[in-house]
């Protein structure tokens, strides 16, 4: 039985070496001040780069609640604001989906999945670069914030500037 309790505890320490993604988000949720931060950012952003700059706003208000800058504390407030952007890339994909013909939505989707396997593949090399540090979760959560923050602002340039 002690053998399979090791076993079992090596199984699990490893899951959380080789899938990054899993074991450093869970619980990491979303919060109000959050959303009210990044609106805020939107809403008074006049420009492109303007709303650009608004990529880590929530992050950086993040980092000034306890333990917001340990290792653990920065990795989950980038992964905290990540899901915002998450959530504005899947809305401005829906709307896509109903304004663009199925011809034009099919390149979009193709587009999708190339791009969402890029993410992936960008990100797990900068964890797996840093493998030996605990800067991997800080940078790999960094890499998840800024890639999908930047595509979530492509589509929505896509819907501002392209279909008024």
């Amino acid at each position: 039985m002690k053998f399979l309790n090791i076993v079992l505890f090596a199984l699990v320490s490893l899951s959380a070496v080789v899938v990054p993604s899993i074991s450093v988000a869970q619980g990491v949720h979303f919060q109000p001040q959050d959303e009210a931060t990044m609106v805020a950012c939107h809403e008074e952003a006049i420009n492109d780069v303007e709303r650009d700059n608004c990529v880590g706003a929530a992050a950086r208000q993040c980092f000034e609640e306890p333990n917001g800058f340990t290792t653990l504390g920065t990795t989950e407030c980038y992964l905290r604001e990540e899901t915002w952007w998450d959530k504005q890339l899947n809305e401005s994909y829906a709307d896509l989906r109903v304004r663009l013909s199925s011809e034009l939505f099919a390149a979009l989707k193709e587009a999708q999945v190339t791009w969402i396997a890029f993410r992936d593949a960008k990100c797990d090399f900068a964890y797996k670069f840093y493998e030996e540090g605990s800067i991997r979760h800080i940078l790999f959560s960094n890499c998840k914030l800024r890639t999908t923050a930047a595509r979530a602002n492509d589509l929505s340039k896509i819907l501002l500037d392209w279909m008024g």
